[in-house]
């Protein structure tokens, strides 16, 4: 007979001794076992992981604590983003930089292709159709690093504006006053340049709209390239023709989390329209800057984004380039806003 002593394999030429527990004298492994070479091995390592993909992590084999050292030159990031978020702003759980008072989120600088794209589920149609000619071409964009609103101005939002003294309400017309935690509806241009001034934002422009929106992959929608736009993804006329997904008004401002941008901002498909501050001329995309485009310098309509709005079902022909337009003093109840600011 032999002795096995408990912390080595001493005795390599018996097998009958293989798989007694061992000691290899390292902290990081558990569960070590002798094999027929006399070795002590083949036990469980520690895992270190702090999923931070700017540091090394390793098990130090003495203490068996886990070290995790910092890679020189690396910068850690929020979900797909490619930087972390900035002083001000927190990694959301679902990969989103939101800001400490939850009201805005960072957008990153980025270059996207901006303008109508085949979309898959259409074949080769629609680029070259009255719908989407304005979006053409699709050009390529680079745009700086901004934060934009992360909910539509809700009723409750334009409210303290107006009692501010720095907004003018819009009226008792019908359809316009909404619940105060629902979209504000109503809004001219100049109204909704009003708020964001009140805000201590500004009107986005067109770009950073559509880059918000769409991120930088290409995709047809918010979401991505599918489902197509219903009810669980955006507020709009239902199947049964009813608007507002069948409440005949605008949604809850932080509703609808599935028809959520890359970025996180919701309702960029449906709810209200937005205005932003570019002027609108239809050839604009031939010629506009490749950085930071601000749109024509003069005009008689403004441009307005979204693809639909709480009246309409425009799940045929709206997709996130969709370019709208309209007189400055346009304040019918599919238009509200919300506002970029630096970030």
């Amino acid at each position: 007979d032999q002795c096995i002593p408990p912390t080595g394999c001493t005795f390599p030429n018996f097998p009958a001794h293989e798989d007694v527990a061992c000691d290899d004298n390292d902290a990081c492994t558990t569960n070590e076992t002798c094999d027929s070479s006399g070795g002590c091995g083949g036990g469980t390592a520690s895992v270190c992981d702090d999923t931070d993909a700017c540091t090394t992590d390793t098990c130090d084999a003495v203490s068996g604590q886990c070290v995790f050292t910092p890679i020189m030159g690396c910068a850690p990031t929020c979900g797909n983003l490619p930087e972390e978020c900035p002083a001000g702003y927190d990694c959301s759980g679902d990969g989103h930089c939101v800001s400490t008072d939850g009201n805005r989120v960072w957008v990153p600088t980025g270059t996207f292709g901006m303008g109508c794209v085949t979309d898959p589920s259409l074949g080769t149609y629609f680029c070259t159709t009255a719908n989407w000619a304005n979006a053409t071409p699709n050009h390529e964009v680079t745009v700086s690093a901004f934060s934009i609103d992360r909910y539509e101005v809700s009723r409750g939002d334009f409210l303290e504006c107006v009692t501010a003294g720095s907004c003018t309400d819009v009226g008792a017309a019908p359809f316009c006053l909404v619940d105060d935690t629902k979209a504000q509806n109503c809004l001219d241009w100049h109204r909704a340049d009003d708020y964001c001034a009140y805000a201590g934002g500004r009107l986005c422009t067109e770009a950073e709209w559509e880059y918000a929106s769409r991120g930088t992959d290409g995709r047809v929608y918010p979401w991505g390239n599918a489902p197509a736009a219903d009810c669980t993804l955006a507020h709009m006329r239902n199947a049964s023709g009813i608007n507002g997904c069948g409440t005949s008004t605008t949604a809850e401002v932080a509703s609808l989390p599935a028809g959520r941008s890359p970025f996180g901002a919701h309702h960029m498909y449906g709810n209200v329209r937005e205005w932003v501050a570019d002027w609108y001329a239809a050839d604009y995309y031939a010629t506009s800057p490749a950085t930071d485009p601000q749109g024509p310098a003069t005009g008689t309509e403004r441009v307005r984004r979204d693809p639909s709005s709480y009246i309409e079902d425009n799940a045929f022909i709206g997709r996130i380039w969709n370019r709208w337009f309209g007189a400055p003093t346009d304040g019918t109840s599919t238009m509200g806003v919300r506002c970029c600011r630096a970030p």
